[in-house]
């Protein structure tokens, strides 16, 4: 394990850098030097740290390419008025578990491009946007749609479905990812009659909000568990996050619970703006 003085050296010298551009060597080493007189490390624990902090910067991640037709450009515009604070906390969470900054800043500008092409929240019209988002393995996908999903939810979409594959076990474990990136709970404990809470990733470090879940780490949605508990959209002030598996009883089970219990007579649900 390293040093904690070191630790600290190596988190402190990635929040002062200048994530446009790569320092060099001699820059590395005068910001280790500067840092060791606060915390004191020994000569073998800098080489580690230095092996350390070389591996991390030298990590990209490239941005991909959008094809795209017929778009209305808004997010730029309203961004500046958008506070991200679902973003801002899984931004923190990946620096602290030793995401390369310039990873993290090449994430945040592609999932910016993905939440300008999914459409404004905002409107007030009915709009449909559809599109896909397709990755290589081990790309960072998860990371991506766990980032799309604090940013919808940043920037005013009421309600996240998040489809995963057919098999539960898959399901859970995608569950368990964004409990710890966007939730912030443990949400096995959150669908039980004793809403037990515990935090978990992102809640560890700043829980002035969660986002809601009617999905778990225990189950797929059941409309039976979520009426129990008397779980509605309007109930909830923050964005609701849902995690199913593609299969078809279980979506015509959420669709029917969403227009059985949450939509007006004429079959709309008002002011919840939906990303699936």
């Amino acid at each position: 394990m390293p040093d904690e003085n070191a630790l600290k050296i190596e988190n402190a010298i990635i929040a002062t850098l200048n994530i446009d551009r790569l320092p060099s060597e001699e820059d590395i080493k005068n910001l280790v030097k500067g840092f060791r007189g606060m915390f004191p490390v020994s000569d073998e624990e800098v080489e580690r740290l230095l092996r350390r902090l070389h591996a991390r910067l030298s990590i990209d991640m490239d941005t991909g390419t959008a094809i795209t037709e017929d778009h209305q450009s808004w997010f730029p515009a309203r961004k500046a008025d958008i506070d991200p604070y679902y973003w801002s906390r899984y931004d923190k969470y990946l620096n602290r578990n030793g995401w390369p900054p310039k990873v993290i800043n090449t994430l945040d500008r592609v999932t910016d491009e993905i939440i300008d092409l999914m459409g404004d929240p905002a409107k007030t019209s009915a709009w449909l946007r559809r599109g896909l988002v397709m990755g290589d393995v081990q790309s960072g996908k998860t990371s991506t749609y766990t980032a799309l999903c604090g940013k919808a939810a940043d920037v005013g979409y009421r309600l996240i479905i998040l489809l995963t594959g057919t098999i539960e076990s898959l399901r859970r474990q995608t569950q368990g990812r964004l409990d710890a990136g966007f939730v912030g709970l443990d949400s096995s404990g959150l669908l039980t009659r004793q809403r037990q809470t515990r935090e978990v990733g992102v809640g560890q470090l700043d829980r002035r909000r969660t986002a809601g879940v009617f999905t778990s780490t225990i189950n797929d949605f059941k409309s039976t568990l979520v009426n129990q508990l008397g779980f509605r959209i309007s109930n909830f002030a923050e964005p609701i996050l849902v995690v199913v598996k593609k299969h078809k009883k279980i979506l015509e089970n959420l669709e029917n619970w969403l227009r059985s219990y949450n939509a007006d007579t004429r079959g709309k649900i008002e002011h919840v703006p939906l990303s699936c």
